[in-house]
């Protein structure tokens, strides 16, 4: 046969190889490429392990020619990633290294078939050719001998060794943790452990090479994207899978293409937090509906017992014969002491609830004592005991605090004190602890002779429904709640209360407080209320009252009716104003549409703007009474601050502050100056001293307030107001309407302003439809009520 004919025979019959070279040196990879293509093999070349991966998903090499050190994936780690994946499991591996002789690699270790030392290219062009004509034979034996150098196949079994167990013990931890752990290089997954791979549900294998974003939901893929190009940790809660996951994405030591992620399934403890806030939401709905039992069932019950004690008191003023006074008598403390028991259930359910506001009003401390003194000292004389108070000389007068509650405290001791004590004395001592300027500690102690408390009750004392007789034929009377709602209260105000007590000789409780000093302080409690002559100056001083509610601005018009009051009903209107007429003080609602006080305030102390006086005094006028309310006003730029409701003399006191002596706010004839005596409340709703409180000066003032609540309907717009917001959904009117009616309600009626205040808070809260609706129509009900009693007050007033 002919030469040229066999040698083109023998070409003919040489089998055509698909390799696959990995280097990120261009000039070996463009050398070793030419020459196995000059021998006729199909040659595909990766710069890099990521390009090599992605080039497996559509190529099958027989033989792949891996450089060791390569950025982003290593050679190793690549030849590891191919190694799990099925299609290439004949493929046959051999690493190039610079560094092969030196480290004494273990080429079959790491999962390569072979190892060359890396040369120059023409001093590897011998070895390759060796390799492509002996192909046949290497791919029965797997393995292949190639000159790694001088130093031959010279392998350190002792590091080989050494380096297979430390892979094998990570590949244990990695595999048996119960995270999923992650590797990705430029986005890509290139290690995936078993936790990872079910978390996902996909094979390990067909992880590999992918980027990790397409791994989740479209919605999820940005988040984890921005996550994955952050160079620091990041951390992100994510659902995916019906599972809640917790990610952390970490950058790798020198290596910053790469990162590392930490998944943790933590569907377990989300179903847990889940079942503890339905728990919740149950507990509070129960709550809810308890607190309106209970209110419901406190106005069925004050409305028949208000009519038993007022018509009793009516009947035993009239003549009466000794046997029917001796049976009113009984009835009247029978019902008494019901009306009594149904307080003490409600407050210890407020308190509860969180629900039970506490007031910080000025008041006569004096005047608190000497009240208990009057209540109490009849009871002890038809007992056959003696009541006496002690009070320091130097005691101040007027304190600010919550005087109801203080008075609700001491009841409560002094009550248990005679009732406990069948002779001898009962004691009230009020004692100076420490004083300032500003501030006082009081402690206010009461000291009986009656039979102690045993030692097995002490550590329950205060437990709500519990009494020191507790059988079923005891000798006294009550639910058991007075001592509780008594520390509740003092704990509330900042207090401490505690007892001594020695069994048949006698008990002593006592009640540590601390109270701020009231500015009115140093005025004698017979001036207060005096009528005074009208300054020609008060009139010449102006007044800019900016307030958005028609109602609220007849209520501090009728207060300042000595000044010259101008009214804007947002801070739109005032600035308006304001560029026209210099007044000599602001008082500023908070709350208001348009431009709110806040903004207004901003802009009237802004030099630049065209405000005629920039630094005309602002006081701040809000039902916002909360801690931090006051603070956010000042460093707003107002000078003050003043919470709704405020009474007569709250808010001369505050303009006195700002524009000197001759600002008494009105002047009445003597018989319109209302008594320091309380009035009779025979009303479930209404609180007529309340009301009397807050217009402190003027009796005609009071009236007129309740007179134009009737006639203009004030309730009935509001109530509409509410409901339309609520039923559209929209909050924000919700709240503002809810708001300002509240502000009006405080004047008089502490069960309907609850009431606002509670629907107001669900509302901001973002309480369900049917929660807030359902606070509305009590509302709703409890103003029914309120203007029956009022429209029962005017006429029993006939005005």
């Amino acid at each position: 046969m002919d030469k040229t004919l066999l040698q083109e025979d023998t070409q003919h019959q040489k089998k055509v190889y698909k390799f696959l070279i990995v280097d990120n040196d261009p000039v070996m990879l463009k050398g070793m490429s030419y020459l196995l293509k000059q021998e006729g093999m199909e040659v595909v070349c990766a710069k890099d392990g990521l390009s090599a991966l992605d080039i497996l998903t559509s190529f099958i090499p027989d033989i792949m020619i891996v450089d060791l050190f390569m950025p982003n994936i290593s050679g190793d780690k690549l030849i590891q990633i191919v190694r799990k994946m099925e299609h290439l499991k004949n493929c046959f591996i051999m690493i190039i290294s610079g560094a092969a002789v030196e480290m004494k690699i273990d080429y079959q270790t790491i999962g390569a078939n072979a190892c060359m030392a890396k040369k120059s290219f023409m001093s590897m062009k011998e070895q390759l050719i060796d390799l492509v004509n002996r192909f046949d034979e290497i791919m029965l034996k797997k393995t292949i001998d190639i000159d790694l150098g001088m130093e031959g196949q010279l392998f350190s079994r002792k590091m080989t060794e050494e380096l297979l167990i430390r892979n094998q013990h990570l590949e244990r931890v990695l595999a048996n943790t119960d995270d999923g752990i992650m590797e990705m290089s430029q986005g890509r997954v290139v290690y995936v452990n078993p936790a990872a791979s079910l978390l996902f549900a996909q094979k390990e294998e067909q992880m590999l090479s992918v980027y990790l974003p397409s791994l989740f939901d479209e919605n999820l893929s940005s988040t984890i994207e921005s996550a994955l190009n952050s160079p620091s940790v990041s951390m992100l809660s994510l659902e995916f899978n019906s599972k809640y996951l917790d990610l952390k994405l970490l950058p790798v030591k020198d290596m910053p293409d790469n990162r590392i992620l930490i998944i943790q399934d933590v569907s377990d403890r989300k179903e847990a937090e889940n079942i503890m806030v339905c728990a919740k939401e149950t507990a509070e709905n129960a709550n809810r509906s308890k607190s309106q039992f209970l209110a419901n069932m406190s106005h069925e019950i004050r409305s028949p017992l208000n009519a038993i004690i007022g018509l009793t008191e009516v009947m035993l003023i009239k003549d009466a014969t000794p046997t029917q006074e001796k049976n009113l008598k009984i009835i009247h403390s029978s019902a008494n002491t019901l009306l009594r028991v149904i307080n003490d259930i409600l407050d210890f359910s407020k308190i509860e609830a969180d629900k039970l506001d506490i007031q910080v009003i000025p008041f006569d401390i004096k005047k608190v004592i000497d009240e208990l003194n009057n209540i109490f000292v009849l009871q002890a004389n038809q007992k056959g005991i003696s009541f006496y108070v002690s009070v320091p000389e130097n005691l101040p007068r007027f304190l600010m605090g919550d005087p109801v509650r203080l008075n609700q405290i001491l009841i409560n001791i002094i009550g248990n004190a005679i009732k406990f004590t069948q002779q001898g004395s009962v004691h009230v001592q009020l004692s100076v602890l420490s004083e300032t300027d500003k501030h006082i500690q009081l402690r206010l102690s009461v000291e009986d002779t009656g039979a102690g408390i045993p030692e097995n009750f002490k550590p329950i004392i205060y437990t709500s429904f519990s009494q020191a007789d507790g059988s079923y034929q005891r000798k006294f009377e009550g639910t058991g709640l007075g001592l509780a709602i008594s520390k509740r209260l003092v704990e509330i105000m900042g207090g401490e209360i505690d007892f001594t007590s020695q069994l048949g000789k006698g008990t002593t409780f006592w009640v540590i407080l601390n109270f701020e000093k009231s500015l009115s302080q140093n005025v004698p409690p017979e001036t207060v209320r005096e009528p005074v002559e009208i300054a020609p100056s008060t009139l010449s001083q102006r007044i800019l009252l900016v307030e958005d509610k028609p109602f609220n601005q007849h209520v501090v018009k009728s207060m300042l009716e000595n000044f010259q009051v101008d009214v804007a009903n947002n801070g739109k209107e005032a600035l308006t104003l304001l560029k026209k007429i210099e007044f000599d003080l602001i008082l500023m609602d908070v709350q208001m549409p348009e431009l709110d006080g806040f903004e207004a305030t901003k802009y009237i102390r802004d030099p630049a703007s065209d405000i005629l006086n920039h630094d005309v005094p602002i006081i701040a006028m809000t039902a916002h009474a909360m801690q931090g309310d006051r603070e956010r006003c000042i460093q707003s730029g107002m000078n003050n601050y003043l919470s709704k409701p405020f009474s007569v003399e709250d808010l001369n006191n505050i303009i006195h502050m700002y524009l000197g002596n001759h600002t008494d706010l009105n002047t009445k004839d003597e018989h319109q100056i209302i008594s320091d005596q309380p009035v009779l409340e025979n009303y479930t709703f209404f609180s007529p001293n309340k009301l009397y409180y807050y217009f402190s000066q003027s009796k005609e003032l009071a009236h007129s307030f309740v007179s134009r609540f009737l006639k203009e309907k004030v309730y009935t717009i509001s109530l509409l107001s509410i409901q339309n917001a609520i039923t559209h959904g929209r909050q924000k009117e919700s709240l503002k309407a809810v708001h300002g009616f509240k502000g009006a309600l405080s004047y008089f009626s502490d069960i309907a302003h609850q009431q606002a205040a509670i629907l107001e808070q669900n509302i901001k809260q973002g309480e369900s439809q049917s929660t807030i609706q359902n606070d509305f129509e009590l509302l709703k009900q409890n103003i029914g009520e309120l203007v029956k009693e009022l429209e029962q007050f005017m006429k029993d007033k006939n005005i």
